[in-house]
């Protein structure tokens, strides 16, 4: 129970912090396999962004539990710049993310910086000294769904 509320206040601290120092905001849209923002564990889905202007992108998963994942960038390629005012699937449009327990709240955090952040700061637990330093130079969006197990009968 402290490991949750722990997290859950840390990803509440880091989405004031993004709101407050990002200088644009960053549309993020679900895409899955039903509407609604419910999912099933198991259901695929994936997410579409649309950044105003050239930039890195950097997507972190929190979950029920309050743990944060990096999400994007995984590999080496997708370390570089995406054109700015064109739609990206995250992750790319031939590979979709597995909803996986726990069941809960997710909440995704995107961002789109201006130039390239260091590697050490590509991690969720320095993810609000990223947002700190890099303030008024990056644009910032999120999305949610719920996550749940179907039940044997």
């Amino acid at each position: 129970l402290v490991e949750l509320v722990r997290g859950r206040a840390w990803a509440r601290r880091v989405k004031a912090l993004a709101e407050r120092h990002r200088r644009a905001v960053l549309p993020v849209d679900l895409q899955a396999d039903s509407f609604g923002g419910n999912l099933e564990v198991g259901q695929s889905l994936g997410f579409s962004v649309r950044p105003d202007r050239e930039a890195f992108l950097l997507m972190v998963n929190v979950n029920a539990m309050g743990e944060a994942t990096l999400m994007y960038p995984t590999r080496d390629f997708e370390r570089n710049r995406v054109p700015g005012g064109q739609s990206m699937q995250i992750p790319s449009a031939s590979s979709r993310v597995t909803v996986q327990l726990p069941e809960g709240k997710d909440i995704q955090f995107v961002f789109g910086f201006d130039q390239e952040p260091s590697l050490e700061l590509l991690r969720p637990d320095t993810l609000d000294q990223l947002v700190q330093q890099r303030a008024g130079k990056f644009s910032f969006g999120h999305s949610e769904y719920r996550t749940w197990a179907k039940k044997a009968r």
